[in-house]
This record gives C-alpha cells, structure tokens and sequence, in this order.
C-alpha cells in the first residue's frame, strides 16, 4: 500500500466558553511532583512544596476564584455550552492496489479520507465526535470499500466526559496539590466513554469497539479557554505541572485488552509553549503554513505507551492554542490516531 498524507487544517470557530470551567483534572494526594527537567526554556518549575502550601478548596474560594478570572459561578445553565464544528480543507491520501478489475488486470484504487470534528454539549457531559468520509477514485470501486474503510477508522471515534461539578470539588480534590493551583485553566473529568474503530486487516472491515473508564480522583485532558482574559493561565499554569498516579479503572468494556475491572496507572503533564505558533507544512504541495496565538498549553497523557492512553479515550498530546482578548480556542493540535511517519500531528484550526 503507498500513502500519501496530506496536512490537515480544520477550519472553524471553536467557542469555548466559560462553563468549559467545570471540565477539571485530578491526581492522588502524594502524587504531586516537581516537573521533568522538559519545561519550557525560561520557564521555572513549580515544586510540590509550593502546591503543599497553598490552602484546601473550599467552594466559596472556588466561586471567588472564578470571578476573579470572569468565569460564572453558575456553570449549568446553558446546556450547549460546548460547540465547535471542524472540516478540513484537504485530505489523507491513499492508494491501493486490487486484482480483477478491468479485463481481470490489477488497478489502483485511491482513496481520499476527509475528517471532521465537533465538541458539544452540556458542561457536565460534553462530547467529542470525530467523524471521517471517504472517497474512492476507481472503475471498480467495490473492491476497494473495506481498505477506504479502514483508512479512515483511526479518526472516527467518540469521548464523552463527565465533569466533577464544582461542588463536588473541595471533598474530592480540595486537598491536591495542582487543583489548589489549577481552579479556573483546567477543568476535572472523572470520567470517559470511549467508541472507537480498529482498522481492517487485508481485506476486512474495521470492527468498533466501546470503553467505559473512570479516573481516580480525576483527569486534566481540556483548558477553560474562556478564562484567559483576565490573565488566569499566567497566573496558574506558566510554571507548568504534573499530575502522577492517576488510576483509570475500566468499568466495562467489548475491547478484549481492556477487561472490566482492570486498572491502569498513569500521569498527565500540563504546560506552557512558549512560543505559540505552528507551522503546517504540505509535503505533498510542498507548502506551509504559519499559525500563531496569545497563549499555548501543551498536555501530554501517558497510561503505558500510545495505544492504551488512545484506547482510554486520550489524546498522547494535544496543544491548545488560545486567543487571549476572545477567551476562545484559536487552534488545536493532537497526536495523529494513525501512526505516519510523514505526520505526527493533526491540526484544528
């Protein structure tokens, strides 16, 4: 099979507002440690001491905290509050080859997979759809139905979170290091189902998979874009952190790697870019393109190697890249779900 993979770009307006406030990540109470020698260049590191001395959670300083940064206390009134809608302007490429077309000689079948990608619901469930159409350009493009399949199962899968509310926050992270310091930038998920596909092999359709993970305590996996007006991921996040001992619990599951009741350790890393800007570059057109932003915030998942934290429902990493006068997310970049060795990410725009 020769591939040809094309960058992509999605281009839409991603509004995340301020009840992005209740999405919130935790960790065990010993599990805070200083970060890796990997900080940003001139960024310095936050210790366990600092987190250890500032004060417990309580839900008045939670609500004081969330004005400070202009979030509303009130964060479950509005049951849209997640909405963004992604397509992209070019797709993957692939090509493939099949015996028995035309005069029973061997054609090549090239397959184009467009992804899509929406976030929407209310702030206690929202949902991440990842969706994929393909195309094939062939006289007999019956035989290649099950392989333009497979192409585009990696990038369509569906996470929905649950969200611990805001007043379940002091009895159950209250006293964690990171959530002490982390109240409006990140947003604690409990919680992910996880629908996804596995490619086909040869000829064989893709088979789908669901599921179901709770985190112990919780889980830093998205940014509260909306509180970057008042300077709060200056204020919470530029010495950057790191969650350690976080348990995913499988609490049922169809995956048969994934058997209920099976635990998996892991760690979430949270920081700053210090320099927020990409450069998309089109190795087929032999093209770039730049894209900046205010404010980047890269988070990095590790639940033992790329294919359990996917299979949980994490990205290994994704980098929020924020317009800080809007509060909005300007661009989103994540690890590819399809290994390529051509590409490594995949960019929202």
């Amino acid at each position: 099979m020769k591939r040809y993979s094309k960058w992509l770009c999605f281009g839409a307006n991603l509004t995340v507002v301020a009840g992005l406030a209740q999405l919130g990540f935790g960790c065990a109470a010993d599990a805070v440690k200083p970060k890796s020698g990997n900080a940003p260049s001139g960024i310095p590191q936050i210790t366990s001491g600092d987190l250890d001395r500032l004060p417990a959670l309580t839900l008045e300083s939670i609500r004081q905290q969330f004005e400070g940064c202009g979030l509303p206390v009130d964060l479950t009134s509005n049951p849209n509050a997640y909405s963004g809608n992604f397509a992209t302007p070019g797709p993957l490429m692939w090509a493939h080859q099949a015996s028995g077309c035309s005069l029973g000689g061997t054609s090549i079948g090239n397959v184009s997979v467009s992804p899509s990608a929406s976030l929407s619901g209310p702030f206690k469930n929202p949902v991440w759809t990842f969706l994929a159409t393909q195309t094939i350009a062939s006289s007999c493009s019956e035989k290649y139905t099950n392989q333009a399949a497979s192409d585009a199962a990696p990038y369509q899968r569906t996470i929905r979170y649950e969200v611990m509310p805001i007043e379940s926050r002091p009895e159950r992270i209250g006293n964690i290091g990171p959530w002490k310091k982390a109240i409006c930038t990140l947003a604690p998920v409990t919680g992910i189902t996880h629908d996804y596909k596995f490619p086909g092999t040869g000829n064989n359709a893709p088979q789908s998979a669901r599921v179901q993970i709770e985190f112990i305590p919780a889980l830093p996996a998205i940014v509260v874009s909306a509180s970057a007006t008042k300077g709060a991921f200056a204020n919470e996040l530029a010495k950057g952190m790191r969650f350690e001992k976080i348990v995913a619990r499988v609490k049922s599951s169809n995956d048969p790697r994934y058997i209920e009741g099976r635990e998996i350790t892991g760690m979430v890393t949270v920081e700053t870019i210090a320099n927020p800007q990409k450069v998309v570059v089109d190795p087929d057109a032999k093209t770039q393109t730049a894209v900046r932003a205010d404010i980047g915030i890269r988070i990095t998942a590790d639940f033992g190697g790329v294919q359990v934290t996917q299979a949980l429902g994490l990205f290994p990493w994704v980098e929020y890249f924020i317009d800080k006068a809007a509060g909005t997310v300007k661009f989103i970049s994540v690890a590819n779900p399809d290994p390529d060795p051509i590409r490594a990410e995949i960019l929202f725009k």
